[in-house]
């Protein structure tokens, strides 16, 4: 099953306040054996190219399996990030091709 990148956008100012840790919990529960990696959240960040980073910053990244990129779409439009007025960017992890 591929496995997919999903790039949490969260919208500024961002408050890390108790229930929103306990929603970001709730959810990462929900998604059972479809998380592969819970990720991490970011604490400072950068941008380099075209990045639309008036409204958003990045907020931090969990990858997970899916049977397509709609499904792994799915499962994002789930996320707190986009219940609180950011959102997610989510790719498709493939393999590094050979040399």
């Amino acid at each position: 099953m591929p496995s997919y990148i999903l790039s949490f956008r969260s919208a500024t100012p961002y408050d890390m306040a108790p229930e929103t840790r306990a929603t970001w919990q709730a959810f990462f529960a929900g998604l059972g054996d479809s998380l592969l990696e819970l990720g991490r959240p970011v604490d400072g960040e950068t941008t380099v190219g075209n990045c639309d980073t008036q409204q958003t910053r990045l907020g931090g990244y969990s990858i997970v399996q899916a049977e397509d990129l709609d499904a792994a779409a799915a499962i994002a439009k789930n996320s707190p990030s986009v219940a609180r007025g950011g959102g997610v960017e989510v790719g498709e992890l493939r393999p590094v091709p050979p040399e």
